[in-house]
């Protein structure tokens, strides 16, 4: 991956380290972890290819960046970050169009989550879709996996029409272990779990 990191990061970074993902004698993915300078992780990143899985990785470490050392004072009490110490909403990325999405699929996602939990919105139960061997190694810890799917209708500008939530929960010794991604209107199930 040929990438170089704003000025101001660099001395924040002591390197990058990646390792296979192994399952049934075959190499199935990737993960990739950018570390501080302290040693401390800053950002990782799982898929099945190399490159993709530092590009998240990279991505992952510069919102962990920016929210710790990037942001000035006034940015700081504008985005409230000492009353909501998250980077939920915030993306960083290598195409501007995308990054935009993406940071407003991730508040949308984490609305979504909130009614969920909070408000009882109904989101639907499907039926476990054809995964790729990455998928099936990870879910394969898991005593059971469940996945839901809810279609968003929205008026949000300069972003599809329709988008789609999707959640996996993995149950394993009495402990759920919740993700899930928003996607465009024409993918029927995250790129990410489907072969």
């Amino acid at each position: 991956m040929n990438f170089s990191y704003p000025r101001h990061f660099r001395s924040k970074i002591k390197g990058m380290e990646k390792a296979h993902i192994q399952w049934n004698d075959r190499v199935v993915g990737w993960y990739t972890v950018v570390m501080g300078n302290e040693g401390e992780p800053l950002g990782g990143g799982t898929a099945e290819s190399l490159e993709l899985s530092q590009r998240i990785a990279v991505a992952e470490s510069i919102e962990k960046l920016e929210v710790l050392h990037g942001l000035s004072v006034e940015e700081r009490q504008s985005f409230k970050c000492e009353r909501f110490p998250t980077r939920c909403g915030m993306a960083a990325g290598f195409e501007p169009q995308a990054t935009i999405h993406r940071a407003i699929a991730e508040g949308v996602e984490r609305w979504v989550w909130s009614k969920w939990i909070d408000d009882g919105l109904e989101i639907s139960e499907i039926k476990l879709p054809k995964l790729n061997d990455l998928s099936n190694y990870c879910f394969s810890i898991f005593d059971e996996v469940r996945f839901f799917k809810l279609e968003i209708h929205h008026k949000i500008n300069n972003f599809p029409g329709k988008i789609n939530f999707y959640a996996t929960i993995g149950f394993k010794d009495g402990g759920a272990f919740p993700g899930s991604r928003i996607c465009g209107p024409n993918v029927e199930f995250p790129p990410s779990y489907a072969t």
